[in-house]
């Protein structure tokens, strides 16, 4: 597993989709993100955790005007 801790800047789009093998943990520390997984969304804020295998088509974005602080859990290492 690799734990990281990520700020996501204020007013961030969907960028790009990911897929790939493993599993994703993430927990909102701070502001408020939404994850799209397979087209459906789910809005996060500080304090919330979302789970979810990689091979999933998914991409996040941060539609407020603050930035949001998660932490990001995959397996296996990918960066």
């Amino acid at each position: 597993m690799e734990p990281i801790m990520v700020t996501v800047p204020p007013n961030t789009p969907y960028e790009e989709r990911y897929s790939h093998p493993g599993e994703e943990f993430y927990f909102v520390v701070e502001g408020v993100l939404v994850f799209r997984i397979e087209g459906k969304e789910y809005l996060l804020n500080a304090g919330d955790s979302i789970h979810f295998p990689s091979e999933k088509l998914h991409e996040w974005k941060n539609p407020t005007n603050d930035e949001a602080v998660l932490i990001s859990v995959l397996t296996p290492v990918i960066f």
